[in-house]
């Protein structure tokens, strides 16, 4: 049999750092070929020694129930299965010189290649998939129940009903337990049904008496099970029933009309009176609170002041200014900027400052060309209730279907 003739060593001062690899999808000559499969067996060990495989082993016993030596088992059998598999196809490449996928094209042609490439991208794409925190986050809540729940507001004396919805991750529907935290004093809350099967849905009654303190509460309903309990927060904003905002005025006479006083800032609501376009995200602080919607058209004005309105109590008045156009002059440093942002659906970024103001008149400036500002109030009591409530942690930000977990 004929034998190749092999001559020195290979030479491997192609590997050496920095240096430009020469060689593309051609077969690499056999005086080129150098190193041995124990140098390949560190370098994917290492790709595959992180948190998101150890998750993925770990699912063995957390998801499918096995104990730990069964999940050892499993997961031993089948690296050695995947193994072989892999073991058997690498025998092409020292024998070719060729890549995988470029040696395929000796065996279903270059449109067969080029199918097997396309695949090649999926995988590293879903590889990239494992590794975002975002997917595994969502194995906490497995096999339990995921819960929702939609952001309220309610004035004193009275009370307000909201359903509550439970999705199956996986496994059986066992029965979920919920209680929920957070209620201001002198409130009170029942669920009805108080239990369910994972996968379907309660309703939370809250009552909210004439004594209880205005402000938004921090709510937190928990879904308790067989040796999970999922969580999501929510806010419950009290409010009074007299008005927070009136006597709204506004200078630009040719827009005025689709100015207006707006209450419950939400995801969903129409930033403009005369654009399309929504809120897509809405931050914790100003959840829920009175607003004013401007006309974007006003911001060609250059009168001061452009916008009047009366605050029938002590309150904090939030300016959320196009990111894009900065802040005009009257903004000045007395304007405190706490972290806050309103997101529109045709992305863009609206940075709040605020700043407390007596009941009264507010008076704001123009906006200075660029684009016309937002305007969001919130009593100074509400607000107070509001900072805590995050300071501690409570993610209130996910209001709308679907909720959030609480931090």
């Amino acid at each position: 049999m004929e034998r190749a003739h092999r001559g020195a060593a290979p030479d491997a001062s192609g590997d050496q750092f920095l240096r430009v690899e020469e060689h593309g999808i051609e077969p690499i000559p056999l005086d080129e070929r150098h190193g041995r499969a124990r140098d390949l067996g560190f370098l994917w060990a290492g790709a595959f020694v992180n948190y998101a495989s150890l998750l993925t082993a770990s699912l063995a016993t957390s998801f499918f129930g096995l104990g730990v030596w069964d999940g050892l088992a499993a997961t031993v059998l089948g690296t050695v299965a995947g193994a072989l598999i892999l073991g058997l196809l690498s025998h092409t490449g020292p024998r070719s010189g060729l890549p995988q996928v470029a040696f395929t094209g000796r065996v279903f042609g270059t449109a067969g290649m080029r199918i097997g490439a396309f695949l090649t991208l999926f995988l590293a794409f879903s590889i990239r998939a494992q590794h975002n925190p975002l997917v595994l986050l969502d194995w906490k809540l497995s096999p339990a129940a995921a819960i929702g729940l939609v952001a309220t507001a309610l004035a004193v004396g009275s009370f307000v009903a909201t359903a509550v919805g439970t999705t199956l991750r996986s496994g059986a529907p066992t029965p979920v337990t919920f209680s929920v935290a957070g209620l201001p004093a002198g409130a009170s809350a029942r669920f009805d049904p108080p239990t369910v099967p994972a996968g379907h849905g309660t309703t939370l009654t809250v009552s909210v008496p004439a004594e209880v303190k205005l402000g938004s509460y921090a709510l937190v309903v928990t879904a308790a099970g067989t040796g999970l309990a999922p969580t999501v927060a929510t806010s419950l904003n009290v409010l009074s029933n007299t008005a927070l905002v009136t006597d709204l005025s506004v200078k630009d006479g040719a827009n005025a009309g689709k100015w207006s006083i707006q209450h419950d800032l939400e995801v969903g609501a129409q930033v403009y009176g005369d654009q399309p376009a929504t809120f897509k995200i809405v931050f914790d602080r100003v959840i829920g609170v009175d607003w004013i919607r401007p006309a974007a058209a006003s911001r060609a004005l250059g009168t001061s002041p452009l916008v009047t309105f009366t605050v029938t109590t002590q309150a904090e008045v939030n300016v959320a200014v196009d990111q894009r156009a900065g802040r005009p002059g009257w903004l000045d440093k007395s304007w405190e900027d706490r972290g806050t942002y309103l997101v529109s659906t045709d992305d863009v970024t609206y940075e709040l400052f605020r700043r407390t103001f007596p009941a009264g008149t507010v008076a704001l400036g123009p906006a200075g060309g660029g684009a016309q500002y937002l305007i969001a109030v919130q009593s100074s009591t509400q607000a107070s209730i509001a900072d805590t409530a995050i300071d501690k942690g409570y993610d209130l930000s996910h209001a709308g279907p679907g909720g959030g977990p609480a931090n």
